[in-house]
């Protein structure tokens, strides 16, 4: 990523949707027409600072952060990236600001807390802080908060980024389905290609529509990064 995201600190899930939003983004035919975003459960805003680079900072972006020193840490990683201006922090909770926010967006992006209790030991909470396994627990915010703000959110002609692991998969296509929220596309994700499929970054419209599915393997090896992975994230990490 740029210079000045580089001590952010940046999980490969959010590198991931990032990524592979602005791909999408880039091969959507309406893509000059996007004005604005919004990135739910913003954290250091590092959603919010990859859709910058990709708009070059012509995207207007809402990045609401629940967590204070969250929301504290993203304000300070805008103005010290190129596009100060682009990005507004809000520390607040979507489900009490959304009817504050202006009407609507034509991009979503969020890395959703996905974890059913916030102080549960899973392999993944690991070494989490009790504000950060709250954050990323469905007791922040529920798929179906999630995809209630979403659908009333998102723009006619937009598109929403969400990645979750598959254990979430059938409930997240039950309940988008409820709110009237269609997948146009959907990337399977696999550390190596023996592995299982374990994350999945699900585009949402509100056009129904059969879904462009792709798929990605991160590591040819323990530790030695696929070129397919290198090619959708070389644009984000820096001597990569």
């Amino acid at each position: 990523m740029d210079d000045s995201a580089c001590a952010m600190k940046v999980g490969t899930d959010s590198i991931l949707l990032g990524s592979w939003a602005a791909r999408c983004l880039d091969e959507y035919p309406t893509s000059e027409q996007y004005l604005n975003g919004l990135d739910i459960g913003a954290g250091s805003g590092l959603l919010a600072l990859m859709l910058s680079q990709w708009a070059a900072g012509k995207l207007r972006i809402t990045a609401v952060e629940i967590d204070a020193d969250a929301a504290r840490q993203a304000n300070q990683n805008v103005a010290a990236s190129p596009w100060p201006d682009s990005i507004e922090v809000v520390n607040s909770d979507i489900v009490v600001s959304n009817n504050t926010l202006q009407s609507t967006f034509d991009v979503i992006v969020s890395n959703p807390p996905y974890f059913s209790v916030p102080h549960g030991e899973t392999r993944s909470q690991q070494g989490f802080s009790n504000p950060r396994k709250v954050a990323r627990s469905e007791t922040a915010l529920t798929l179906s908060s999630l995809f209630a703000v979403i659908r009333a959110k998102l723009s006619t002609k937009g598109l929403a980024f969400i990645v979750l692991p598959t254990e979430q998969a059938g409930a997240a296509r039950r309940v988008s389905e409820q709110h009237g929220l269609c997948v146009q596309r959907q990337l399977e994700i696999r550390s190596l290609p023996e592995k299982p499929v374990s994350r999945l970054c699900l585009a949402y419209g509100l056009t129904q529509t059969t879904p462009n599915i792709d798929k990605l393997n991160i590591y040819a090896a323990p530790n030695v990064y696929t070129e397919e992975y290198r090619a959708l994230c070389r644009a984000y990490y820096l001597h990569f």
